[in-house]
């Protein structure tokens, strides 16, 4: 087996954090974290067993493990990462509650590689979290996207945090904070992929419903076409209206939009109660046609509303 010894220095380390839950793969639950309102890094945490393991990541920067602070005994301060016979040496933060250390690139690669579980020990504790079948690899991929994410909504202006995801049908419906507690809430969203680069996307706010559409050449139609669309096939009933192209604040993908407000009739009912939309633009001066279909629409909408008390 490879071993990576971690040492430690003291030094005292204080901060007041916010951190909110925002996906899970095996058992590891992903968490963004704010210091002082501001988001900050993303992190992969495991709860069970003997306290918790924490890997952080912010963008532009290392990984970081923590383990929780034990009393420190005699001799060498150090982490000791069971990896197999490698042995390397970090410097590392001590508080009173937690220790850690920002791994250099070989480090990282060990604990990506890392299989089964994760054993660490520090100064007379021994901690061995398991982590079953997961890949470490597919963890990392997870920590990154949040870090990502969060930091695109930050740049955005007004902020998206996730607090909240279900999965109805192929559909994933979300809840959308301007705080990384949760409490602020900003609006929710419903949103299929029906194929490559293909999907529709509706963003639930106080003032105004956005429908949003991805599909053949939906964003290199320039930032406001004119688009037409039609419900099943009444084409005699299709509406052409100005688009906007937009990046999605939570994480900057890019759908081709329209926005109703709250008071007016809308096309809540088609999209809930029709199999298909269609829409119609013209790329590079031939037409083009996407067709999306709405199975799942009328649950996935109607979950959207009723878990997004903003009207």
């Amino acid at each position: 087996m490879r071993t990576i010894f971690i040492l430690l220095t003291a030094a005292a380390a204080a901060a007041t954090a916010q951190t909110v839950a925002v996906d899970k793969i095996g058992p590891f639950t992903i968490h963004q974290i704010s210091e002082r309102g501001k988001f900050d890094r993303c992190a992969a945490t495991l709860n069970s067993g003997p306290g918790m393991l924490r890997i952080a990541w912010k963008v532009g920067g290392a990984y970081s493990v923590s383990v929780p602070s034990v009393p420190q005994g005699s001799g060498e301060r150090v982490m000791l990462f069971k990896f197999g016979r490698k042995t390397v040496v970090y410097d590392a933060t001590i508080d009173r509650d937690r220790t850690w250390a920002t791994l250099d690139g070989a480090g990282t690669d060990d604990l990506m590689a890392l299989r089964n579980q994760i054993e660490i020990q520090l100064f007379s504790a021994r901690y061995v979290w398991p982590i079953g079948a997961v890949k470490m690899e597919d963890v990392f991929v997870k920590l990154e996207d949040c870090a990502h994410s969060a930091g695109r909504a930050n740049q955005s202006g007004g902020g998206a945090f996730r607090s909240s995801l279900q999965k109805v049908g192929a559909w994933e419906v979300a809840r959308y904070t301007r705080d990384a507690a949760g409490k602020q809430l900003a609006y929710c969203t419903a949103m299929v992929i029906t194929g490559q680069e293909q999907g529709l996307r509706v963003q639930f706010e106080k003032n105004q419903t956005i429908w949003g559409f991805m599909g053949n050449a939906s964003a290199a139609i320039g930032p406001s076409p004119m688009v037409s669309y039609w419900f099943d096939n009444d084409v005699s009933s299709k509406r052409t209206v100005k688009m906007k192209l937009m990046n999605a604040p939570e994480d900057g993908s890019e759908w081709m939009t329209y926005s109703e407000t709250a008071d007016s009739p809308g096309d809540e009912d088609a999209y809930m109660n029709t199999q298909k939309v269609t829409f119609s633009y013209r790329f590079e001066g031939k037409p083009v046609t996407q067709v999306i279909p709405l199975r799942g629409a009328n649950a996935a909408l109607g979950k959207m509303i009723d878990t997004c008390p903003l009207r």
